[in-house]
């Protein structure tokens, strides 16, 4: 009763190791027409994907040009003031992202001289840095926060909108964020779109 069950059983290994002979065979034949077809079907698809992204290459290389000369002078600035402050970049770069804050050449130098007493400590953490930041900004009434905001006058990306800045410090220093907050935003991107040279709200431009 067994031996046609195993009769099946070798007839359908046979026929499996004939499809799988016969399915090499055809790919040996047909590899070299195989090989010219996907070089037919995807060199025009490659070719009009870089004449498309051409623009996009090129204004993203002006735009990093642009941005690398705004850039150099205010790294320059940043590093020395953390050689005046005894500082390894190394260590304070990657802390002040997580705590909140940039470091900028607008830094208070006492923020840095914490820092470096952190740091000497072995407590040169997240929380601890922006804890410190707060402090610095919220004494005597915000002080060094009036006095960076009054700085900016003599940055030619800033003048033009002091009278911005400084209806917004004033809602801040009163404790209106919901006025000053909103007002300071769309000053960023019009910073950034004088800097490499688009219309604010024009983002599509970039890109074309």
């Amino acid at each position: 009763m067994m031996e046609p069950q195993c009769q099946e059983s070798e007839a359908e290994r046979l026929y499996f190791a004939f499809a799988e002979q016969l399915r090499q065979a055809l790919a040996q034949a047909f590899a070299p027409q195989l090989a010219e077809l996907t070089r037919q079907l995807t060199e025009p698809v490659r070719d009009m994907a870089a004449q498309a992204f051409a623009p996009v290459t090129e204004q993203l290389n002006r735009l990093s040009s642009q941005l690398a000369q705004w850039i150099k002078p205010l790294s320059e600035a940043v590093r020395r003031m953390l050689e005046l402050a005894e500082l390894d970049a190394q260590k304070v770069g990657p802390v002040f992202p997580k705590a909140g804050f940039w470091l900028t050449p607008s830094t208070p130098m006492n923020v840095l001289i914490e820092c470096k007493r952190l740091d000497a400590e072995g407590k040169l953490m997240p929380d601890a840095v922006k804890q410190i930041f707060l402090e610095t900004y919220r004494e005597n009434h915000c002080a060094a926060l009036v006095e960076m905001v009054h700085r900016w006058q003599q940055n030619p990306l800033f003048a033009q909108r002091m009278h911005i800045f400084q209806d917004a410090l004033n809602a801040h220093l009163a404790g209106k964020y919901t006025l000053s907050v909103p007002a300071l935003l769309p000053q960023a991107e019009g910073i950034a779109s004088r800097i490499i040279g688009s219309p604010p709200g024009r983002s599509q431009k970039i890109i074309r």
